[in-house]
C-alpha cells in the first residue's frame, strides 16, 4: 500500500521539482556541448552515421528537457500535476541513461583499450555530473545512474575476460557509491527546502507579530487620545482655580502654600503631558518638542516638590546652582530628575542628596548624588528593569512600584540622552545624564517665541464660551469675573448658535471646547461661526488631544488651538491679542 504523503512532504517535493526544472535550460546546454565534444573523438573510431545518430539522440533529449522546463513554469503545480511532471522527469532520465549505455556498448565493439577507457570516463563523467540536477528528483537520479552504467557493466561481465570482469565489478561498486552519494545530496536538498519554508514561516510569523504590535500601539495611542480629554478636564479646572487663588489677597503663609500648589499643578500638567508624549513617541517614532530650557528653573521645581519628603526623613536636599541652558524638553527633563531624586530619597536613610551640573564640551552632565544604601555591582544592570527594587522594607513590602528608574531609562532612550550610574554598597550612588547645551541661537529663537506670546495686560470685548463640563464653566466664570470680562456660557453648540442668531455682534471672543457630547463638536461650531463672518483669529479651540485631523483642519482655518489644561496667562494673552476682534 503506497505511503500517503503529508502536505509538508508534497510541498517539499513540489519545490524540489521546481528547482530541477529551473536548472533545465543550463543543463540542456551543457549536455549538448559535452556530447558534441565526445562525438569528435568517437568520429575517428566509429562510423559517422552511428556517431551522428547517438549525438543527435542526446541533443534531441536535451531539447525535450528544455521544453519540459518551459512547460513546467507555465502550468499550475497542483499535487496531481506535480506527480505527472515528476514521472516525465524520470522517463527523461531513463531515456538518457539508455542512450548513453547502449552507445557505450555499441562503440566499445572491436575498440582498443585506450578507447574503452575513454568510454568509461565518459560514462562516469555523465553519471557524476548528473547529481547536480537529478538529486532534486531522486527517482530520476536512481534511474539515470542505474541505466547509464548498469547495461555497460553487464556487457563487460559477458566478455568473460579478467580485465572485463574487473571492469564490471568496478562499475557495480561505482553504481552503489553514486547512489549513496546521490541519496545524501538529495536529503541535504530536501532539508534545505524544509528550512527555507520554516524560515518563510518564521518571517511570516514575525510580520504578523509586528502588525499586531503596531495595531496594539495604534490602539494605545487612540486610547490616550480619547482618554486625554476626560483626564485633562479636571487638570484644566484645577489650574484655573490655582491661578485664581494666587491672585487673592492672602496672608504670607497662605501665599507660599498657594504658590506651591500652583507649582505642583503645573508639574502635574507637564508630567501628564510627558506620559502622553512618550507613549506617542514609542508608537510613531515622534520626538517630544525640545526648546532652550534653563536647567536651574527645572531643578528649583524639583527641590520644591521633593523637599518635604527629604525633610520628613531628616535628609539634606541640596543643589549646586548653574546658569546653563539646555536643549531639551522641559517636562521630560523634570520627569527624569524627579524620578532620580525621589529614588535617591527612598533609598537614603542618613546624609542627603545633591543635584549638580557641569559642562562637558557641547553637553552638560546633570548628576544626582546620594549617600544611600548603594547598589551591588552585579545588580547595576537590573535597576532599570520594570518593577525591580534594590531595597524593600522590613516586612517585605516595597516602598514604591519599581517603575521610577525604568521610566528614566525609557525617557533617556527616547531623547537619546546618555545615562550612567556609579554606585558602591553602603556609600551611595551617582546617576549622570548628558544633555546637549543650548546654543546662543537656540536661546534667541526661544526668546522670540516667548516674547511673541507674552500677555498684553489690556483685555477688551466680551466672551462666548461653549463647554459641556460644568466644572470648567464654573472655573472660567470665576476667572473672567476676576478679570472684569463679560462672559456668557453655554453647554452645547446649538445653544451658542441660537444666542448668536438672536444677538449678533454681542461677543468678540469665542472659546470652544472640541468635544461637546452629542450634536455638533467645537470645530463644526467654529466653521458655522466663520460662515457668519466671525474672524478666525477671534476663535479659540480647546482640546485634550495631542494630534488628529481636526487639529490640522482648525489650524488651516486660522483658529487658535490650545491643548488642555491651559494656563490663565495663555488665556489672557489670547483675549489681549485681539481686543477689537
Amino acid at each position: 500500500m503506497p505511503r500517503t504523503q503529508t502536505i509538508g512532504e508534497q510541498l517539499v517535493r513540489s519545490d524540489a521539482l521546481h528547482d530541477y526544472f529551473r536548472q533545465g535550460p543550463a543543463t540542456a546546454l551543457m549536455v549538448s556541448i559535452v556530447s558534441t565534444m565526445v562525438s569528435l573523438r568517437l568520429w575517428a573510431i566509429a562510423p559517422h552515421d552511428e556517431v551522428g545518430l547517438w549525438v543527435g539522440s542526446l541533443i534531441g533529449l536535451q531539447i525535450v528537457r528544455l521544453l519540459l522546463s518551459l512547460g513546467f513554469r507555465r502550468r499550475e503545480r497542483s499535487p496531481e500535476e506535480t506527480r505527472n511532471w515528476g514521472i516525465a522527469a524520470t522517463v527523461l532520465s531513463v531515456c538518457l541513461g539508455l542512450v548513453l549505455s547502449l552507445g557505450a556498448i555499441w562503440f566499445s565493439r572491436d575498440s582498443s583499450v585506450p578507447d574503452q577507457i575513454f568510454i568509461l570516463f565518459v560514462l562516469g563523467g555523465f553519471s557524476a555530473g548528473s547529481l547536480t540536477i537529478n538529486a532534486f528528483h531522486p527517482p530520476a537520479m536512481y534511474a539515470f545512474i542505474t541505466l547509464s552504467i548498469g547495461p555497460y557493466a553487464v556487457y563487460q561481465f559477458n566478455q568473460a575476460t579478467p580485465v572485463a570482469l574487473y571492469t564490471a565489478s568496478g562499475l557495480i561498486i561505482y553504481i552503489v557509491y553514486m547512489s549513496i552519494a546521490g541519496s545524501q545530496q538529495a536529503r541535504t536538498i530536501q532539508t534545505s527546502i524544509r528550512l527555507r519554508h520554516e524560515n518563510w514561516e518564521l518571517v511570516s510569523q514575525l510580520q504578523r507579530q509586528a502588525i499586531a504590535l503596531n495595531e496594539a500601539n495604534t490602539e494605545k495611542t487612540r486610547f490616550f487620545a480619547a482618554a486625554s480629554h476626560d483626564l485633562r478636564q479636571p487638570l484644566h479646572a484645577l489650574g484655573l482655580y490655582a491661578s485664581l487663588l494666587r491672585q487673592q489677597m492672602l496672608p504670607v503663609l497662605s501665599q507660599g502654600l498657594a504658590a506651591r500648589i500652583s507649582s505642583c499643578v503645573d508639574s502635574l500638567d507637564e508630567l501628564f503631558a510627558t506620559i502622553l508624549d512618550v507613549s506617542h513617541a514609542e508608537s510613531t517614532d515622534h520626538q517630544p518638542v525640545v526648546t532652550s530650557v534653563k536647567a536651574q528653573s527645572v531643578i528649583d521645581r524639583i527641590l520644591v516638590q521633593n523637599s518635604p519628603a527629604a525633610e520628613a526623613k531628616g535628609l539634606a536636599l541640596r543643589n549646586v546652582r548653574s546658569s546653563l541652558a539646555l536643549r531639551c524638553n522641559r517636562a521630560v527633563l523634570e520627569r527624569i530628575l524627579s524620578n532620580l531624586v525621589s529614588n535617591a530619597i527612598r533609598n537614603t536613610h542618613t546624609g542627603g542628596i545633591v543635584i549638580g551640573m557641569r559642562r562637558h564640551g557641547k553637553h552638560a552632565q546633570i548628576r544626582v548624588i546620594d549617600t544611600g544604601v548603594g547598589i551591588p555591582t552585579d545588580k547595576l544592570n537590573r535597576i532599570f528593569d520594570e518593577f525591580y527594587q534594590v531595597e524593600r522594607t522590613s516586612n517585605g513590602r516595597s516602598q514604591g512600584l519599581g517603575l521610577g528608574l525604568s521610566i528614566v531609562k525609557r525617557l533617556c532612550d527616547t531623547m537619546a540622552y546618555r545615562l550612567t550610574v556609579i554606585s558602591k554598597p553602603g556609600i551611595g550612588s551617582c546617576f549622570s545624564i548628558d544633555i546637549p547645551i543650548a546654543t546662543l541661537q537656540d536661546r534667541m529663537d526661544d526668546g522670540q517665541r516667548q516674547a511673541a506670546t507674552a500677555p498684553v495686560p489690556e483685555i477688551g470685548g466680551s466672551v462666548l464660551l461653549v463647554d459641556d463640563d460644568p466644572a470648567i464653566r464654573d472655573a472660567m466664570e470665576l476667572v473672567f469675573d476676576d478679570w472684569n470680562v463679560e462672559a456668557t456660557f453655554f453647554s452645547t453648540a446649538e445653544e451658542g448658535l441660537d444666542a448668536i442668531a438672536e444677538t449678533p455682534g454681542r461677543w468678540q471672543h469665542f472659546i470652544l471646547d472640541y468635544r461637546l457630547g452629542d450634536g455638533m463638536n467645537g470645530l463644526q461650531l467654529a466653521v458655522a461661526l466663520l460662515e457668519r463672518a466671525v474672524r478666525p483669529e477671534s476663535i479659540m479651540l480647546l482640546t485634550g488631544e495631542l494630534e488628529g485631523p481636526h487639529l490640522a483642519e482648525a489650524r488651516k482655518l486660522g483658529l487658535t488651538v490650545l491643548q488642555k489644561p491651559i494656563k490663565a496667562l495663555r488665556l489672557r494673552a489670547f483675549l489681549s491679542a485681539h481686543p477689537e476682534a
